[in-house]
């Protein structure tokens, strides 16, 4: 949910134009792109010692 603009020197009556919606939206994704980044690197790390345990349990004793 979306929470609205606390700065004050927003104009409310006015509506928005072309440029400060897409600018809006660019940061939106950036933001998306972070959370999928480091989930990206959580699956990583948790995929190396996946493979680091089966390598372990592989080896001869």
């Amino acid at each position: 949910m979306r929470s609205l603009q606390s700065d004050v020197l927003w104009p409310v009556d006015r509506p928005s134009t072309l440029s400060e919606l897409d600018a809006l939206n660019e940061h939106e994704s950036l933001v998306t792109m972070g959370v999928a980044g480091h989930i990206g690197l959580l699956l990583l790390i948790v995929f190396c010692f996946a493979i680091a345990a089966q390598l372990l349990v592989g080896a001869p004793q």
